[in-house]
């Protein structure tokens, strides 16, 4: 997380550089998964399926990894890091609640207890 914090301090072709550095371990970690995917039988007795549900969680931490490297990768060409350009992400969208209950309140269960 430092790493990528400290982006801004590289020029745009070093922070990408970085980026593309992480993308290509991440991309070979997640093609090691893969490969055990199809090669291991994955029913042959309880430690097998917990480990299946293990290297579910890496197949989808990599890939995560490197949708968010992408991604950082374009923001940094359209010079988010740089003083005055536009801000990572773009301004998150305002989407108003049509229940009209603050954003994140919780439902109450229609069997719960009416509240005091």
């Amino acid at each position: 997380m430092l790493r990528v914090f400290c982006l801004w301090a590289l020029p745009t072709d070093e922070a990408l550089a970085m980026l593309e550095r992480d993308r290509a371990e991440y991309v070979r970690h997640l093609a090691q998964i893969e490969t055990s995917l199809t090669t291991k039988d994955w029913a042959k007795n309880p430690t097998s399926r917990a480990s299946r549900l293990t290297i579910e969680f890496g197949r989808r931490f990599y890939a995560t990894q490197i949708e968010w490297i992408d991604w950082a990768s374009a923001e940094v060409v359209a010079s988010t890091l740089e003083p005055g350009g536009p801000l990572p992400g773009g301004d998150p969208p305002v989407t108003p609640d049509p229940r009209g209950r603050a954003h994140g309140a919780r439902r109450r269960r229609p069997d719960a207890e009416p509240a005091r």
